[in-house]
């Protein structure tokens, strides 16, 4: 990739410049309708207003970005930042109705993010992966006007959310788990603390600071002929319990199959498979 890497996320983005990066770009549409009811969350946390100006952190492929745009209208305008170049490629591609958005390739935590002041900075699961995260949401704060909103979701901790503890359960079952992770180190869990979170926006000079929680039914399968052989498809896939995986023999593959059937077989229902996962909605002024 072109991307230059440097910068206390180097690691980052390198990460989401390589095969996850792709990964995401590949199941674009599956991720989207995966995280559609978080992505509704957010957007009722952040109410982007008509002819506001919207930072989006993290935006990925570009679904925020639009929806973003489309709240705002022709009078307002967005900006999706984000590190990796194969997701960004695919956001440019797609159809904006409404404010046209425009995508930059940055690193939020340091880059300047253009003369624009913005009113609403967002993002859905976009602000986890900062190895500096005081100094990620200074930054941050600083491109936003006076008293400007932050608002964004992310993870609680992994085993409050079924929908990722059972794929990673049943892989832990036959493949050695790796030597426990720092909690706090950059990553999907990275805010399942809120006291922390909480540290790190006043740290930043960040007010009126809100978490509360949610849980929401997420998709695995959507229905069709096979939605539980889908979703162990999807989940051997993507996600934590994937990149286990990366170095399993096939008969270890082969043990994690039967024993995700066996675990997600009980939630198979008409309209596919369903499990839950438990958010934070934040919210604060600059």
């Amino acid at each position: 990739m072109a991307t230059k890497i440097q910068g206390p996320n180097a690691d980052q983005i390198a990460f989401w410049n390589s095969e996850p990066g792709l990964k995401w770009v590949r199941y674009q549409e599956r991720m989207d309708e995966v995280l559609a009811p978080v992505a509704a969350h957010l957007m009722d946390l952040a109410r982007p207003a008509p002819g506001e100006r919207v930072l989006d952190i993290g935006c990925g492929c570009g679904v925020t970005t639009l929806e973003a745009g489309r709240l705002v209208g022709r009078e307002g305008h967005v900006t999706g930042v984000d590190v990796s170049e194969p997701m960004l490629a695919l956001a440019r591609k797609r159809k904006a109705d409404g404010a046209r958005p425009e995508f930059v390739l940055a690193d939020a935590a340091t880059a300047r993010l253009g003369e624009i002041r913005y009113d609403l900075a967002l993002s859905r699961f976009g602000v986890m992966f900062f190895s500096e995260p005081i100094a990620a949401f200074k930054n941050i704060r600083a491109s936003l006007k006076p008293a400007g909103r932050l608002a964004f979701v992310c993870w609680q901790a992994m085993k409050a959310s079924p929908w990722f503890a059972q794929p990673m359960q049943a892989v832990l079952r036959h493949v050695q788990p790796p030597e426990a992770p720092d909690p706090n180190a950059p990553g999907p869990f990275a805010f399942a603390d809120p006291a922390r979170v909480q540290g790190i926006l006043e740290g930043a000079g960040f007010s009126d600071i809100a978490i509360k929680p949610a849980t929401e039914s997420i998709m695995l399968a959507g229905p069709g002929p096979d939605p539980l052989e889908d979703a162990v498809r999807f989940a051997l896939d993507m996600g934590p319990a994937s990149r286990l995986l990366e170095n399993a023999s096939d008969a270890q593959r082969n043990a994690v199959r039967a024993a995700l059937n066996q675990a997600l077989k009980p939630h198979v229902t008409a309209e596919g498979i369903f499990l839950d996962g438990a958010i934070w909605l934040v919210s604060a002024r600059a």
